[in-house]
C-alpha cells in the first residue's frame, strides 16, 4: 500500500502551487491525549497529556495585495480571504457560533488579529492529519501551528507559553469555546518520549516527565462527532465556577472532595443542579493527576493504567461526559487482558478514548476493540497506535 501524503507534504505542495514558488515560511504542530487531568485545567488544576504524532502544518508567503490574507484549507478544499479591517467580525461576541463548516475560518481570523497583523499580504496554506472532532485537539494544532509559521513569517517572537495563551484567546474570543490552556501548551511545548505535567493556574509552570517505554499508547476514535460549543461542555464550565464560589476558592481544583451522599446545590440557579459530582470529579481527578506523575517516574505502568480506570468511571458516573461508545471501548479495552489500562479522552460527549496497552499487544487489542464495537453498534470504530512526539517547530523549506 503506497502511504498517503503528510499534512506537511500536503500544505508544501498545494502551497507552491498557489503562491508560485516564492520565499515561504512553515510550522507544524501536534494534536494531543489526555492521559489524566480531564475537566481540571480550566479549574486551576493540573494535566498529563502528551502531544501525538499527527500534527497540523501551516505555510506562509508574502504577496503584494496589500492588507490580504488568502487563506487555504486543503484538507476542507475551501478557501477564505481577510482583510486586515474585517477581522473582528469573527469575534465570538458579534458572529456567534460559526455555521457548519467555517469554524477553521473563526481560527485564522482569531490568530490574525491577535498576533496584530495588519500587512501585508499573506498567502496561507494549511494541511492536518489530527482528526476533526474526535477529541485529539485538532484546533489547537491548527492554532499554534499557524501562530508559530505567522510569527516567523512577520518576523516575531515570542515564548511558547505566551504562544499557547494566544490560541487560548482565540478559542475564547473568536471559536466561542471557554477551554483551559492544556491542549495549547502541549502543543507548543511538549518533548518527545514525555508527557508534559502542566499547572494550568497563575503562575503556569511545568515539567516533562517520562513515559514508560513499556506502555503502548492506543487510540481509539469511536467516530461519535462532538462540537464543543453546541455541547454541555459550556455548562460543566458555568457549573464549576458556581461550585467554587459556594464553597469560596478560586480554583475547584483547590476545593476539599464532598462525600458521597452530601449535596451541592446553588441557590442562585433555578434548575437546581447538585453540583457536588462535579466537585468530586476535580478533586479526585487533581489526586489522581499527581499519583499518575508519581507512577510514571517510577515506571509503574500497572499503577498508571489503574488510574485511567478510575478516571473513567468518574468521567462517566460524577461529570457525565461520557457515552455508550467510549464507555464499550474502555470497557472492551480493560477486560481484554491486552490492556492496563483506558479512559475517554478530552471534553467527552463522543470522540476518542485512550489506551494503555501491554507491550507488543496494541495490533491484537485494536482487533479485539473492533470487533466488540462492531457487534454492539454495527458500525466500525477506528484505531491508532500513537507515540509520545514533541511540539510545535517551524520547517526549513529552504
Amino acid at each position: 500500500m503506497i502511504p498517503l501524503p503528510t499534512a506537511r507534504q500536503r500544505a508544501l505542495a498545494a502551497h507552491r502551487d498557489r503562491s508560485g514558488g516564492v520565499k515561504c515560511f512553515a510550522a507544524a504542530a501536534p494534536g494531543r491525549v489526555n492521559l489524566l487531568g480531564e475537566h481540571t485545567d480550566y479549574n486551576g488544576g493540573d494535566v498529563l497529556p502528551i502531544a501525538i504524532n499527527l500534527e497540523c502544518c501551516a505555510v506562509i508567503s508574502h504577496h503584494d495585495a496589500g492588507s490580504r490574507a488568502e487563506v487555504h484549507a486543503v484538507d476542507l478544499r475551501d478557501t477564505a480571504v481577510f482583510e486586515a479591517d474585517d477581522l473582528d467580525v469573527y469575534r465570538a461576541g458579534q458572529r456567534t457560533h460559526a455555521a457548519p463548516g467555517e469554524s477553521w475560518r473563526a481560527y485564522v481570523a482569531g490568530v490574525l488579529a491577535l498576533m496584530r497583523w495588519r500587512g501585508p499580504g499573506l498567502h496561507i496554506t494549511i494541511a492536518g492529519d489530527v482528526p476533526r472532532g474526535s477529541g485529539l485537539s485538532s484546533s489547537a494544532a491548527f492554532e499554534v501551528a499557524l501562530a508559530t509559521a505567522l510569527g516567523q513569517a512577520l518576523g516575531q517572537s515570542s515564548d511558547p507559553i505566551v504562544r499557547a495563551r494566544l490560541c487560548q484567546r482565540v478559542e475564547h474570543e473568536f471559536a466561542g469555546v471557554p477551554c483551559g490552556l492544556m491542549d495549547q501548551a502541549v502543543s507548543c511545548v511538549a518533548i518527545p518520549g514525555h508527557a508534559l505535567l502542566l499547572r494550568c493556574r497563575e503562575p503556569v509552570s511545568f515539567r516533562h516527565v517520562p513515559l514508560p517505554p513499556s506502555a503502548e499508547v492506543l487510540v481509539v476514535d469511536t467516530l461519535v462527532p462532538r462540537t464543543l460549543a453546541s455541547t454541555a461542555y459550556a455548562a460543566r464550565v458555568a457549573g464549576c465556577r458556581a461550585a467554587a464560589g459556594l464553597l469560596g476558592v478560586k480554583h475547584l481544583a483547590d476545593a476539599s472532595p464532598i462525600p458521597f451522599g452530601e449535596s451541592l446545590i446553588d441557590p442562585a440557579h433555578e434548575s437546581g443542579e447538585d453540583l457536588a459530582p462535579l466537585v468530586r470529579h476535580v478533586t479526585t481527578e487533581q489526586a489522581r493527576v499527581s499519583a499518575a506523575a508519581a507512577a510514571m517516574e517510577a515506571g509503574d505502568v500497572a499503577r498508571l493504567g489503574a488510574l485511567l480506570n478510575e478516571s473513567h468511571a468518574s468521567l462517566r458516573d460524577e461529570y457525565r461526559v461520557s457515552c455508550p461508545e467510549l464507555d464499550c471501548v474502555v470497557d472492551t479495552s480493560v477486560r481484554s487482558g491486552f490492556a492496563w489500562g483506558a479512559k475517554m479522552t478530552g471534553a467527552g460527549f463522543g470522540g476518542c478514548a485512550v489506551v494503555l496497552a501491554h507491550p507488543g499487544a496494541s495490533h491484537r487489542l485494536a482487533e479485539h476493540i473492533t470487533s466488540s464495537f462492531q457487534r454492539r453498534f454495527g458500525r466500525a470504530c477506528s484505531t491508532l497506535a500513537v507515540r509520545a512526539g514533541g511540539g510545535a517547530a517551524c520547517i526549513d523549506v529552504e
